[in-house]
């Protein structure tokens, strides 16, 4: 009972993942990752990725809803890319703060709401962006430690 209580947690934050991917693939111009990969020449990896990590997600949502032995390495495997896209777009937005600053700003206002300067210079500051790297990794070892944890959830029963 309990595993499968924590498996909908992890189906949770999945799905959740999946939709923020998809919304930053569908507004695309206002998304710090589409600007930090088209700063290095690379606009498509944007598409790429983010369309190869939202569909790894829905595949470890289904993973997770109809459990099979092989649904533990799949659900890992979404956890894991979505740490690795996650830090290489970081990495990238790091390169340039202040124009990252300036796409996300407008994204906000497209949305009908405004950040404040202040969040606006913790967020995109080396120390912010640091923090964010903290908060993937934190929130990525959670999830691989909650898979851990109902690894017999995928074994046939």
């Amino acid at each position: 009972m309990w595993r499968s209580l924590v498996a909908w947690v992890l189906v949770v934050g999945l799905a959740w993942s999946a939709w923020l991917g998809a919304g930053h693939l569908y507004a695309w111009e206002y998304s710090v990752g589409h600007f930090a990969f088209a700063r290095v020449g690379a606009p498509a990896l944007h598409f790429v990725l983010g369309g190869l990590g939202v569909a790894l997600d829905v595949v470890a949502v289904l993973a997770l809803l109809l459990p099979r032995p092989r649904g533990f390495g799949v659900v890992l495997g979404a956890l894991i890319f979505g740490l690795a896209h996650d830090l290489v777009s970081l990495r990238l937005v790091s390169a340039d703060l202040d124009g990252a600053r300036r796409v996300y700003a407008a994204g906000r206002v497209e949305q009908g709401s405004i950040a404040s300067e202040a969040a606006l210079d913790a967020l995109f500051s080396p120390a912010g962006q640091h923090q964010l790297a903290t908060i993937a990794f934190l929130f990525a070892l959670a999830g691989m430690a909650l898979l851990i944890v109902i690894r017999p959830y995928f074994e046939p029963r």
